[in-house]
């Protein structure tokens, strides 16, 4: 039997079906959001982060944004792939989907 999502990732899977079907399953101890096969948010750590390119980098780091990153063998290891955002998108479904829909146009290509 899958894991039932916990209330904050159907919440986001809500806001995502405004790109179309939403898919999320279980990834590395988090979940994944995926349209169209195509993987371009995920919920880990209690925090949402979209693939990013430089473009979408660079709007996330203005409005304070930052790479996912864990520990491993007493450093800190950041993913430059995935990047935060930050709790004034959260709060506004409406702000929050353009940048979900910026994220899903560059993730084929990262």
């Amino acid at each position: 039997m899958a894991a039932k999502p916990p209330e904050i990732v159907q919440y986001y899977r809500e806001v995502f079906e405004n790109l179309g079907p939403i898919e999320s399953k279980r990834f590395f101890g988090g979940w994944d959001f995926r349209h169209m096969s195509v993987q371009f948010a995920v919920y880990l750590l209690n925090e949402l982060y979209f693939v990013v390119d430089d473009d979408l980098r660079e709007k996330l780091i203005e409005i304070g944004s930052h790479p996912f990153s864990y520990p491993k063998k007493g450093k800190v290891v950041s993913v430059e792939r995935w990047y935060s955002v930050p709790d004034e998108l959260l709060e506004n479904p409406d702000e929050l989907l353009p940048y979900a829909e910026q994220a899903f146009r560059v993730a084929p290509r990262k």
